[in-house]
């Protein structure tokens, strides 16, 4: 998936409401028999869509705020770039998005290819960000991303696990250069269509 301060409006709201039928309780058959893992916390009481496109939105302003932006990398697995995450329409502007966003001095952004080795064959379970702040009494910070809210960790080990898979990760993507090529590449074989 693409990254929320990456997101254009609409692939926002796609992406915001593909997941509004579990926030509003909507969900699967249970079966007969559930495993017993212990006490589920209950989600929060989801926003209106339109509340929370425009909340993602506002956020995205800290990648051009003057007069110093915070550096920001970003590694995109080319499924979520090309895959089933979008109308195709919403899909071709993420795309014109990102290679605009790639321009900017302070905004990294690299392809992971699909047929990309990471580290030995390890493969992330879900989405997960670095915080690095500069104020040195503020630790380095993991944030998760989960089905039902974001993990926030901050201990040593679990942020040093994470900066091993983000090199890992980096070495396996395409460098930033390249990355702009291939979503250059993508966006002409759109208007091809």
């Amino acid at each position: 998936m693409v990254p929320g301060l990456l997101q254009t409006p609409d692939y926002a709201r796609v992406r915001i409401l593909s997941s509004w039928s579990l926030s509003a309780g909507v969900s699967a058959p249970v079966p007969a028999q559930r495993p017993a893992i212990g006490p589920v916390a209950e989600p929060p009481a989801p926003q209106e869509p339109e509340t929370e496109v425009a909340a993602r939105l506002a956020r995205q302003a800290i990648l051009t705020r003057a007069p110093d932006p915070p550096r920001y990398e970003a590694i995109l697995d080319e499924q979520a770039l090309t895959g089933r995450g979008a109308p195709d329409e919403v899909r071709d502007a993420q795309l014109v998005h990102l290679a605009d966003l790639a321009l900017l001095p302070n905004v990294t952004i690299r392809v992971l290819p699909r047929t990309a080795t990471v580290g030995r064959h390890f493969v992330p379970y879900t989405g997960f960000s670095i915080y690095h702040f500069p104020d040195p009494g503020d630790p380095e910070t993991v944030a998760v991303e989960t089905l039902a809210r974001e993990l926030v960790l901050t201990d040593r080990n679990s942020v040093d696990r994470y900066a091993t898979v983000f090199g890992w990760l980096t070495d396996a993507a395409l460098d930033p250069i390249r990355s702009r090529s291939w979503i250059s590449a993508r966006i002409e074989d759109s208007r091809r269509k």
